[in-house]
């Protein structure tokens, strides 16, 4: 049977449809536009064979928009289960600058001062008295940027069956607790110094003034409104999100001893999220510094957040460049998981990154350094 040439030109034009789609199945989200891909991805599973990482997720801002996301390997050694773009990881200390995210839209909406003294906004707790005290007060601004003189570097967590304490005793170092009293021991305001405890303190401040849980309030405020639908604050994680929850790995391939460890201080080190929701977020803040689009922030607000607070800290974020900066960024490092967040200011690009190994963080300075050179992001 001969068909007519008319027949034949849709059936060809059909045959390069189904080609085309299929094609764009096997890119895993990749963009038609983008002209390639950084050529690390196509060498992902090797690298991550040779760091030991279980499971990697990646996604990619352009122009404000998620351009592609890209996830390989496996939530666990044992189920095999295959990361996707849903996948959740602990963000670790890339809590800090969502928490203070948080923190900012709800000043937007109630009376809250970020440059009065800490304990007149707390009241389930009071920090310690110290001898600068009536020179250089502990605010929320200077918690938030790491320059309120605190103690506690970081907080390992806490593996399953361990006791897990309040975020009270956390502050105290009380047992259950397992790491040292939050303290100021420097002249708050004078020098940056990282300190998650100050963080913790902020969270304790925010819920006594919300009078609401950190993990509830994020959830109001932040979370369904930008419909990041794979974030949680919870510790440990429950529910639905657990079941898609990436398990964490030493550096030598062995799991964490106990799971995914559960962290008292949520602010400072327990968003469970995804890359893709971490950006729904950088979006937000893009447009209301930019003052371009629907941002739930206000101008005021980022521009507060995204002014270097001392040296190259501002609110939350590590900022980069002087005068204008260019850019913003935090890492994340939490027992078996490794996460980076990178976003531009001007241009509406960003990526973030998240791992569940210990040894993610040289996994991602690969990719970061391929993804850089390749959108030519300077």
């Amino acid at each position: 049977m001969k068909l007519k040439a008319s027949t034949l030109f849709i059936l060809l034009i059909l045959v390069v449809f189904t080609v085309n789609t299929l094609i764009g199945k096997e890119s895993r989200h990749f963009s038609d536009n983008l002209g390639g891909q950084p050529d690390i991805l196509a060498n992902l599973k090797e690298r991550m064979a040779h760091y030991k990482v279980p499971g990697v997720s990646i996604a990619l801002l352009k122009d404000f928009k998620i351009s592609w996301t890209h996830t390989e390997g496996v939530i666990d050694l044992e189920s095999n289960h295959a990361v996707d773009a849903n996948t959740v990881f602990q963000s670790a200390s890339i809590s800090k600058p969502v928490f203070a995210s948080i923190l900012m839209k709800y000043r937007q909406d109630n009376d809250l001062n970020l440059d009065v003294n800490i304990n007149s906004l707390l009241k389930s707790w009071q920090l310690p008295s110290h001898q600068w005290k009536n020179k250089s007060e502990v605010t929320l601004r200077r918690l938030l940027s790491h320059s309120a003189g605190t103690t506690v570097h970081g907080f390992a967590g806490y593996a399953s069956g361990e006791d897990v304490p309040s975020i009270i005793s956390l502050l105290n170092g009380s047992k259950p607790a397992n790491s040292d009293p939050v303290v100021v021991n420097i002249e708050p305001g004078t020098k940056f110094r990282y300190s998650g405890g100050g963080t913790t303190l902020a969270q304790l401040a925010l819920q006594d003034q919300s009078q609401i849980p950190l993990a509830e309030l994020a959830k109001k405020i932040l979370f369904t409104p930008l419909k990041m639908n794979n974030s949680s604050y919870s510790q440990p994680l429950t529910g639905k999100l657990k079941e898609n929850a990436a398990l964490p790995y030493r550096s030598n391939g062995d799991p964490v001893k106990g799971g995914a460890h559960t962290y008292a201080t949520q602010s400072a080190a327990g968003l469970w999220t995804t890359p893709s929701d971490l950006l729904r977020l950088v979006v937000q803040i893009q447009r209301a510094n930019l003052a371009t689009g629907k941002s739930i922030f206000t101008k005021q607000s980022i521009d507060e957040m995204l002014t270097p607070q001392i040296d190259d800290m501002g609110i939350g974020f590590f900022l980069e460049g002087k005068n204008p900066f260019t850019a913003f960024s935090h890492g994340g490092s939490n027992e078996g998981f490794r996460a980076f967040l990178y976003a531009q200011t001007q241009s509406g690009d960003g990526i973030v990154i998240m791992t569940n190994s210990d040894s993610g963080g040289k996994l991602i300075d690969e990719i970061m350094d391929d993804v850089i050179e390749f959108y030519q992001w300077h």
